[in-house]
């Protein structure tokens, strides 16, 4: 695990590399991913818009209904870097929640088609990753329902799980997530 000394110093090195990669190739859309939000001094994704000349254009982040990051979406905001989501069923964590299944259920959806669905709601695209026929065809089956704002809300209160699946245990050189 990196202390906080070498998790400035890697993050020093991350801008000198952007700003290299920028003098000597044509980006013309950059990518981000795991950038967090903070106070004005630590802000990531602040930072990476004063040091990256060109657009960017996602902040690809963990996002589902088991981690609240309403602090990661305002900051979004804020910097005009869209989000979008990696481990959207938080690797089948959500599965273990009747509350999806049983909204699903009055959709004619499955949990996981719930749980897309929110994301979606949320403004936030979805990465999703199967290799079944069967899941990949749902996966695209989400756009033909919306989720009522009290189904919203009763799947917002589960943010407060604090479900993570990416962080210094899994990724040592991950930031500090708040």
């Amino acid at each position: 695990m990196l202390d906080k000394k070498q998790s400035e110093a890697l993050l020093i090195m991350q801008e000198e590399c952007a700003e290299v990669i920028q003098a000597v190739t044509k980006i013309y859309r950059f990518g981000i991913s795991n950038l967090k939000p903070g106070k004005k001094k630590t802000n990531m994704m602040h930072r990476a818009k004063e040091i990256v000349a060109a657009p960017l254009v996602t902040n690809q982040v963990e996002f589902h209904p088991l981690l609240d990051q309403s602090r990661l979406l305002k900051a979004a905001e804020e910097t005009g870097i869209p989000l979008s989501s990696y481990c959207s069923v938080a690797r089948g964590e959500v599965f273990k929640y009747p509350l999806f299944a049983e909204i699903g259920q009055a959709y004619g959806k499955s949990a996981a088609q719930v749980v897309l669905r929110w994301i979606l709601q949320k403004g936030v695209p979805i990465n999703t990753m199967s290799t079944k026929a069967e899941n990949i065809r749902a996966n695209y089956e989400v756009m033909d329902f919306t989720l009522s704002s009290i189904d919203i809300a009763r799947i917002d209160a589960m943010t407060s799980t604090g479900y993570r699946i990416v962080g210094k245990d899994l990724v040592p050189y991950a930031p500090d997530f708040d």
